[in-house]
């Protein structure tokens, strides 16, 4: 949509899921939740808010010092981000700025977050213009056909529906794309590791390669032309805001 620049302005936020909440069984079927307390809801709109207002650094400080006190001790902060799910037009919770009304979150296990992250190799191949878009707005991926017709050629045909994409990265250190950390499977790992060249073994042999290896560089990736198979995060969204709003009591 066109805006007139009178009136408005850009906002830089990092990009994080949404979903109305009327969405969320038919979005995330089979997905058990829990409801989290009103002291974490609050300790995570906190952090969503600093997130929101560019004060990332803030928000990873934040969380390194009292993420203990609510559960989350084995998560780092990107993980956070790439878990963290805002319900939005929630009947009780927090007033979040940007949608004029109240929100609750949801944070998700890791697998079911990367599952709604992705979709099947076999699915892409099938498609013209291949491209996927997350239903909570996450990610949005037009992946270049050569690209997939690439990897189709390295993962042998019978792992091709199990293979999800785009291969997600983690970025760890605000403002580079490296280090990263991979979220995945042994699949996707495996496959990783092939087009980084750190492994020869065949591809069958995915089930022996660990789950989690910390990733020093992935410039690999972009030398050998793998430029849309892959998503790194977090990364920021741009949003318009009226330059004669108000902004509305967080308490």
């Amino acid at each position: 949509m066109d805006l007139p620049t009178e009136g408005w302005h850009s906002w830089e936020i990092v990009n994080l899921r949404r979903l109305p909440i009327s969405q969320l069984h038919s979005a995330l079927p089979g997905v058990l939740y829990r409801r989290l307390s009103w002291n974490t809801q609050h300790f995570m709109h906190r952090l969503v808010l600093l997130t929101w207002i560019g004060e990332n650094e803030l928000a990873k400080k934040l969380w390194e010092e009292e993420k203990e006190q609510h559960y989350f001790w084995k998560v780092d902060f990107e993980d956070f981000l790439f878990r963290v799910l805002i319900l939005k037009g929630s009947l009780s919770g927090k007033m979040h700025p940007e949608f004029s009304g109240i929100v609750e979150y949801l944070l998700l296990e890791e697998e079911d977050a990367f599952k709604l992250s992705t979709t099947s190799l076999f699915e892409l191949l099938k498609m013209d213009k291949p491209h996927f878009s997350s239903v909570d707005g996450l990610i949005a991926v037009d992946f270049n056909k050569h690209e997939l017709v690439r990897i189709a050629n390295i993962v042998p045909e019978r792992y091709h529906k199990q293979l999800r994409l785009p291969l997600i990265l983690l970025r760890k250190e605000a403002g580079y794309m490296e280090p990263c950390k991979h979220i995945g499977t042994k699949l996707e790992n495996m496959l990783l590791q092939r087009l980084l060249k750190l492994t020869e073994a065949p591809f069958e042999n995915f089930v022996k390669i660990e789950e989690k290896r910390k990733l020093t560089s992935i410039s690999m990736l972009r030398r050998r032309k793998f430029n849309t198979i892959y998503k790194v995060l977090p990364e920021n969204s741009t949003i318009w805001l009226n330059i004669a709003y108000e902004y509305p009591s967080l308490h």
